[in-house]
């Protein structure tokens, strides 16, 4: 029992230690934030969700155009690529106001570490709607964000993406630490998000 009790004792250490304390609650250093037009956004989930269930944005994750067909048949990816999500809010723990989500084509998990990965729209494409764009850069591995503010979806028409530190655990889950910026347009307004990110998980 004492044996059972000291090491409770050293496993809510370790997890204190790796918080952090706001308004009397705890989250986990994992979070991003966001500015844009001079206004702050902030994910950072509670220190309980990050541990318990499935990894909370925001997070890395590997993904593929693996599928089953219409008959159940499990068809082989032809791309893999990185996603990064992320759902900000006015303040920690406030429902989201703008989302962003990150795919990254043609790079390995050892060779994020450092690099700036730039981003493009293709303005020659603007005669195909927004899915068949995702499509088309999917088919071609062609790095895309998208983003969601004031609640209408687009693509961003310019920017970069860091991970600037790296930290692997055991077995395929290591933590990243990175900044971004994109420009987008929404209703004919240009907007910027410049963005940093602490501790987000990078699965795959």
């Amino acid at each position: 029992m004492r044996y059972l009790f000291t090491i409770i004792v050293i496993l809510s250490i370790a997890l204190l230690s790796s918080c952090e304390k706001h308004d009397g609650e705890y989250f986990s250093t994992q979070k991003c934030e966001v500015r844009i037009d001079g206004i702050n956004y902030i994910e950072q989930p509670k220190l309980g969700s990050a541990i318990l269930g499935p990894v909370p944005t925001p997070s890395f994750t590997w993904c593929s155009d693996a599928h089953l067909d219409e008959n159940g048949v499990y068809v082989e990816g032809l791309h893999e690529w990185f996603k990064f999500k992320t759902f900000c809010a006015s303040k920690r723990g406030a429902k989201w106001v703008i989302a962003i989500e990150v795919s990254i084509f043609g790079i390995g998990s050892d060779d994020f570490e450092g690099k700036t990965i730039q981003f493009s729209f293709d303005s020659s494409l603007n005669n195909i709607d927004y899915n068949q764009y995702i499509d088309y850069c999917v088919t071609h591995e062609i790095n895309y964000a998208i983003i969601n503010f004031q609640e209408k979806m687009t693509l961003v028409n310019s920017g970069n993406f860091t991970i600037s530190r790296m930290t692997k655990d055991a077995g395929t889950l290591h933590f990243c630490d990175g900044f971004f910026e994109f420009n987008f347009e929404i209703g004919g307004e240009t907007y910027t998000a410049k963005g940093e990110f602490k501790s987000v998980p990078f699965i795959y």
